[in-house]
């Protein structure tokens, strides 16, 4: 259930301690759930959504100040790394990429997605890595997302078309159509295309890490296109999103995860928190 304020949020957990003694894990929404939730011990830890990052923030530093033991929070990377992080608790974690999809089409679990749903002729033809190309369609809306971000320029990228600027016959990709459609879906007619378009080519330049700057969002709707062309015979509503995500998610393993610095950092936290247990003592 997503509270409505972090303070709603945070009350409820002061609460529920006489009742619970585990862990009580806190993430951003619906999809960190349903993929946390595979790999929590369900006895021992219980998840929480608090509808977004700030929230999951605020939530963590309320209790801290409680001194209330047993609560940790997992939030997305986003462009942290990237623009420095901020302070943060040591009950906060994130993931090594910019977000949870992120991390899992970086694992092995792409392939499987790609095996049970793309067409293997088509794959096999496919010139190049697959997860190379969705990368490579992918950055430049995400230096734009950036970019957005450092000049406070309010773009709109949720509920994006990627199809506006992603050919579906070629696979091909076109960065002024992208820049224009995005311009379009935020209303912001008056920013200057060239002017943007220089600003993803300054940040081309930097070399920042591809999987700091994809957006997951981003990769699952270009995925989605290709897996409707080049990549397999699917119609839309076969590989939607939201499907494309829960394929991932029944895709990535325990081994995955565990390998993972997330996984890892859990497994830190733990270790520094004796009592509190997050994860399935059986994972392999």
């Amino acid at each position: 259930m997503i509270k409505s304020t972090s303070n709603e949020l945070a009350n409820e957990i002061r609460m529920r301690r006489s009742q619970f003694s585990g862990t009580f894990l806190i993430v951003e929404g619906r999809d960190d759930h349903l993929f946390m939730e595979h790999f929590i011990s369900q006895s021992t830890c219980t998840i929480e959504v608090a509808d977004g990052k700030c929230n999951v923030c605020n939530v963590i530093d309320i209790l801290d100040r409680d001194n209330f033991d047993g609560v940790l929070g997992i939030i997305d990377a986003d462009f942290d790394r990237i623009e420095g992080f901020p302070e943060r608790s040591q009950n906060l974690v994130i993931p090594e990429c910019h977000d949870l999809i992120m991390m899992m089409v970086k694992s092995p679990a792409l392939d499987r997605t790609l095996t049970e749903l793309g067409s293997r002729r088509k794959l096999e033809a496919f010139a190049g890595s697959v997860l190379e190309a969705l990368i490579d369609r992918a950055l430049p809306l995400g230096y734009l997302r950036l970019h957005s971000l450092r000049e406070r320029l309010d773009l709109r990228f949720r509920e994006l078309n990627h199809s506006a600027w992603i050919r579906r016959s070629s696979f091909a990709a076109d960065t002024s159509t992208l820049i224009e459609t995005v311009k379009n879906h935020s209303q912001c007619h008056h920013l200057s295309s060239s002017a943007l378009s220089n600003a993803i080519e300054e940040l081309q330049s930097f070399e920042y890490d591809s999987y700091e700057i994809c957006n997951g969002t981003d990769v699952i709707e270009i995925l989605s296109i290709g897996l409707r062309s080049v990549l397999g015979n699917k119609n839309a509503g076969e590989v939607r999103g939201e499907s494309l995500k829960k394929s991932l998610r029944l895709a990535y393993s325990d081994q995955y995860f565990r390998s993972s610095s997330l996984g890892k950092d859990i497994e830190k936290w733990q270790n520094q928190n004796p009592g509190f247990q997050v994860l399935k003592s059986n994972m392999n």
